[in-house]
């Protein structure tokens, strides 16, 4: 009871300012919030990450940053994942007939690997394959900004184009949805890119646009 007592007469005793109160993220200096202050936080301050700090420098807004974390670490939400907490039935992929994971829907489903093909084919590089892959890319000391930039764009618009299924019940209408989900996040993302990096969207684009065309005119004959 004692100390009770000694507690209370401390914060009656304490000075208060009559000043607004204003937030203040204690991690950073300035105390503004960023999300590498965050993400160190999270881990721990003194244990390492395990695929170092290259997503951190990712040329993208700043909330794709976790989003690329989770990704990296396996948590985002997949049904394989939401099953590990709850009873889950239905695991299927909802762009093929495959059992979601974060290894198929980024990477092995038909959907994501349309995208990297076209990465591939615009960058002249081997076929990302996996998130080992990416983070490598992240790891490497050659700058690598819009090749990294539009990698970080496909994953954000796969999850976001999957989640436009799942929640909001839009119908799947075939490859050219993720290329124009993709078409419309790095048209957002110009904003944060030089003249230098804008023309090397503008060519991306192009391609996908061209893979878009591509597969309507399939789809015409088709019908």
């Amino acid at each position: 009871m004692n100390q009770w007592e000694s507690l209370i007469d401390y914060i009656k005793n304490y000075p208060l300012s009559n000043n607004p109160d204003i937030p203040v993220w204690v991690l950073e200096k300035n105390g503004e919030y960023s999300v590498k202050s965050f993400y160190k936080c999270i881990n721990f301050g003194g244990v390492g990450s395990l695929y170092g700090d290259g997503l951190w420098k990712v040329l993208c807004p700043q909330n794709i940053h976790v989003f690329l974390w989770l990704c990296l670490y396996n948590k985002v939400l997949t049904r394989d994942n939401v099953a590990k907490r709850k009873s889950m039935d239905d695991l299927t992929c909802l762009f093929c007939n495959e059992e979601e994971s974060i290894q198929h829907l980024f990477f092995n489903c038909i959907n994501a690997g349309h995208i990297w093909s076209i990465i591939s084919d615009f960058f002249k590089i081997r076929k990302i394959q996996c998130f080992d892959d990416v983070s490598s890319m992240w790891k490497d000391k050659k700058k690598r900004t819009m090749l990294n930039m539009i990698t970080a764009a496909s994953l954000w618009s796969i999850w976001t184009l999957r989640n436009d299924f799942c929640f909001q019940g839009r119908s799947w209408r075939g490859l050219g949805c993720g290329l124009a989900k993709l078409k419309g996040n790095l048209q957002k993302w110009m904003v944060l890119c030089d003249a230098a990096q804008v023309e090397v969207l503008r060519r991306f684009i192009l391609l996908l646009d061209k893979h878009r065309g591509e597969l309507l005119r399939i789809a015409w004959r088709d019908e």
